[in-house]
């Protein structure tokens, strides 16, 4: 876990779940009204990818998650990488209690659920 300053955490969630950069695509972007979650299909020159990004809240702390999705890898790497259930990232910045932090989590073997994300926040030592 990484904690962030107001600062930090406003630039990473540019860069992890309002913005995907210079370097992509975007192919599509829809709306999932049942998950409240936003889908956009994107491709680099590594391969065709997937991000699906969601809010969650429990308490006091709010959850901001981006699983990414290698769907056709263009190189060796991304090819060994493809996968339409697991993702192959997941990157969840939080705030908790004017507090903030960034886990990215990889080689998960499963779509991790819900629980198990709202697990990650911040712990009173």
């Amino acid at each position: 876990m990484l904690y962030l300053t107001k600062a930090s955490f406003d630039s990473y969630y540019r860069q992890d779940i309002s913005d995907l950069g210079k370097l992509v695509t975007v192919t599509k972007t829809e709306k999932i009204e049942d998950r409240n979650s936003t889908v956009t299909y994107y491709t680099t020159v590594a391969g065709e990818f997937k991000r699906v990004c969601y809010e969650l809240k429990q308490g006091k702390k709010t959850l901001y998650v981006a699983e990414k999705y290698c769907l056709k890898g263009y190189t060796e790497y991304t090819e060994s990488r493809v996968s339409l259930d697991v993702p192959t990232r997941i990157v969840i910045l939080g705030e908790e209690n004017h507090e903030y932090f960034r886990v990215s989590l990889s080689g998960e073997k499963q779509r991790p659920g819900v629980e198990y994300l709202l697990e990650f926040g911040l712990r009173e030592l």
